[in-house]
């Protein structure tokens, strides 16, 4: 079952497939905000959407996942408000009020929860800890979210909790991370875990699924360049790890299918400093739930550990 859920996952990694023509309008803004004349008359409904733009809100509307945590809840929990941020963000914050606060990110379809075995031992190092939904994930709100998006409500997050010491991140979250620290988000030590390296090979896999044509998978990843604001062929891992130099710890198995090593190998050989630490048949999610793993990562963040 375990490589079976890893094949799974690397299709459902980037690209949900419960779309709808209803469902695409209500969303049609994050493509077409600004936007007139074409992308306007889509937003209005006016025409069918096209096979190129059917894939793009594909690639960008998750599969929201809400269930309990797999562990108990870590008591002394409450709700951390995130103002200013929309859509709205369900986050949660542990531990006292002057600890030094670490930030757990989960990836795509996924939700804070999945973080849940990194929180205790955080506590029991002195650390505050900080998790939340992602966009469109969990229990926050909104339809669609691309990773520039995750980059986003990290920062909005860090800032409501008055800053970061360090952030765990995991898949879409470990990715999000260092963009956002390329965007200035302060941290004094990061752990990224099963990082995808760039979405560009997961946008050409989802043109792949939805069988576009040369001339399609261009317009799609058009409309996916005006949804994040730069184009995503420029966003990946390694292009922001170039002018990083905060302390990085990457934790990845060689058997994650859904984001294969060599681009993470790659990524560390350009971010100043960084560390990797290989595992093995733990594929993408399982390694969330590997005791050694845990353990590593927080070492690092409490900077007891190589």
């Amino acid at each position: 079952m375990g490589r079976l859920t890893e094949d799974l996952d690397m299709v459902a990694l980037f690209v949900s497939e419960n779309s709808t023509n209803v469902r695409h309008k209500n969303v049609a803004s994050l493509l077409v905000e600004g936007a007139h004349g074409l992308l306007g008359t889509l937003a209005e409904g006016l025409r069918p959407w096209s096979r190129a733009e059917q894939a793009a809100m594909a690639f960008l509307s998750p599969e929201r996942v809400v269930s309990p945590p797999m562990l108990p809840e870590p008591k002394g929990g409450t709700v951390l408000a995130v103002p200013g941020f929309e859509p709205h963000l369900n986050a949660r914050v542990w531990g006292p009020a002057g600890a030094p606060a670490v930030l757990l990110v989960h990836g795509w379809e996924s939700h804070l929860y999945a973080m849940l075995p990194f929180i205790q031992p955080l506590l029991d190092r002195g650390f505050r800890v900080v998790a939340f939904d992602a966009p469109a994930h969990g229990r926050s709100s909104g339809e669609t979210a691309t990773l520039v998006d995750f980059a986003r409500a990290m920062t909005a997050v860090a800032r409501a909790a008055g800053g970061m010491t360090g952030i765990i991140g995991h898949s879409l979250g470990a990715a999000a991370a260092s963009l956002a620290l390329e965007g200035g988000l302060k941290a004094d030590r990061v752990a990224l875990l099963g990082t995808p390296a760039e979405p560009l090979s997961y946008a050409q896999e989802c043109a792949t699924l939805h069988h576009l044509t040369a001339d399609e998978t261009q317009a799609m990843l058009a409309l996916l360049d005006r949804a994040l604001g730069r184009p995503v062929a420029d966003i990946s891992v390694a292009a922001s790890a170039a002018g990083l130099t905060v302390p990085a710890l990457f934790i990845h198995s060689v058997d994650d299918r859904v984001a294969p090593v060599h681009g993470v190998l790659h990524a560390a050989a350009l971010w100043r400093g960084a560390r990797v630490h290989l595992v093995d048949d733990l594929g993408h999610r399982r390694i969330l739930r590997d005791p050694s793993v845990v353990a590593k990562a927080v070492a690092f963040i409490a900077d007891q550990g190589p």
